[in-house]
């Protein structure tokens, strides 16, 4: 079993933060995967990403629309992190891929996903793949309305990750929705959240969606 720091959303806040310090205390925590926006427009970052460099435990991210890739290379540099950019990474028997979120209201954001779809990815030797996209694949349901990217959602469908970690949309809860080819997409909420992954079933469960 891993347990799993997912962020997203976090935005340099005094209860994000507060949480996140709550958590790292509390739990097992085996690896920490940010979704974007952990800062707000480039500041306010300082406070999170110190506690997750204290805390010792590996951590993947991806930018979200408040992060610059300057500001996300030097977070890289800094704080140990490692900044997946259209990339991936392993760690132990998880293949880890993040999509960056800077480019969200650009025109060369389809340009960009379909670079990605089409980049060949290497999962071989391990057992459960993991997207960090901050824009949701399409559909994605919030408060009334069907939101997401039908772009990111064909990146996601061509590639099959076994799950999809999002944010953007400031859930205040998670959000776990399914999509039809199977992938399971979690958006942790504002606050993040703590789930633990049984690597031999292909499953997981959240253990701490609130602060206590």
């Amino acid at each position: 079993m891993m347990q799993i720091l997912l962020l997203a959303d976090t935005h340099g806040t005094n209860i994000s933060n507060e949480t996140t310090e709550y958590r790292l205390a509390e739990f097992r925590i085996d690896l920490i995967l940010i979704a974007g926006d952990f800062s707000y427009f480039d500041q306010r970052y300082e406070r999170l990403m110190g506690l997750v460099k204290s805390s010792g435990v590996p951590f993947f991210f991806t930018s979200g629309n408040h992060e610059s890739v300057e500001l996300c290379r030097y977070v890289e540099r800094a704080y140990g992190g490692r900044y997946l950019d259209g990339a991936s990474a392993r760690f132990g028997e998880l293949c880890l891929v993040g999509l960056c979120g800077y480019d969200i209201f650009y025109p060369n954001r389809s340009n960009n996903i379909e670079h990605f779809q089409n980049q060949p990815i290497d999962m071989r030797g391990t057992r459960y793949s993991i997207l960090m996209s901050h824009e949701p694949p399409h559909p994605w349901p919030f408060q009334g309305r069907i939101c997401g990217s039908p772009l990111v959602s064909e990146a996601v469908d061509h590639h099959r990750f076994d799950l999809v970690v999002t944010g953007h949309l400031h859930s205040k809860t998670p959000q776990i929705e399914i999509m039809d080819y199977g992938t399971k997409v979690i958006n942790p909420g504002t606050r993040g959240a703590v789930i633990e992954l049984d690597l031999k079933q292909g499953e997981f469960k959240i253990l701490s969606p609130l602060m206590a």
